[in-house]
């Protein structure tokens, strides 16, 4: 049995409520992975890679506990990629590698989120992506970005309406810096 899984790569800085309304509009795969990038294609300034990776387990899970069942799983895939390859990460590396890894037991698919399919051309073997894999491309139904998120945060305004409850959790216990361009993350005090 082949499984239908759905790969949805981002920034995830951090995952919002428009992340979740992208993945509710496919219900034709088995699976959706979400893969945060460890090093952006398009040079994006983001959290650290392992507050990343636990702010989406706390996504996947709120997700997860609303449905039932396993269906969105967090992977962290590009960092083991990095490993053999410096510079950016591209999307064609992520299907590569997973093809590769997991053969024909699995079938994947490229999520792509509206912003995406304008600038489709810019992705690196965009054309080579087509060819191999399918690409779904979402609709915006919330227009929710992580950048409005780390903008409310930085000005100690409301955004639970805007991630999940767990993602919400993480961030409020969380004491979020930029300085010269890098984001640094340490438990607020009184936090265990």
């Amino acid at each position: 049995m082949t499984i239908k899984v759905g790969v949805l790569g981002s920034a995830f800085s951090p995952p919002t409520l428009g992340h979740l309304s992208l993945i509710e509009q496919f219900n034709q795969f088995d699976e959706v992975w979400l893969i945060p990038s460890f090093s952006h294609a398009f040079g994006k300034n983001m959290y650290p890679y392992s507050f990343r990776l636990s702010l989406l387990q706390a996504f996947a899970q709120d997700i997860n506990q609303s449905k039932g069942y396993e269906f969105v799983v967090c992977k962290d895939i590009e960092s083991k990629i990095s490993s053999n390859k410096t510079g950016p990460i591209y999307t064609f590396d992520v299907l590569s590698f997973l093809q590769s890894e997991l053969g024909e037991s699995h079938k994947f698919s490229f999520i792509a989120g509206p912003d995406n399919k304008e600038g489709w051309s810019k992705f690196y073997n965009s054309e080579k992506i087509l060819d191999k894999w399918e690409v779904v491309f979402g609709l915006e139904f919330k227009a929710i970005r992580s950048t409005l998120v780390r903008e409310l945060i930085a000005t100690n305004k409301d955004f639970s309406s805007l991630v999940t409850p767990g993602v919400h959790e993480i961030l409020i216990n969380s004491h979020i810096t930029q300085e010269e361009g890098i984001w640094s993350v340490s438990p607020k005090e009184g936090v265990l």
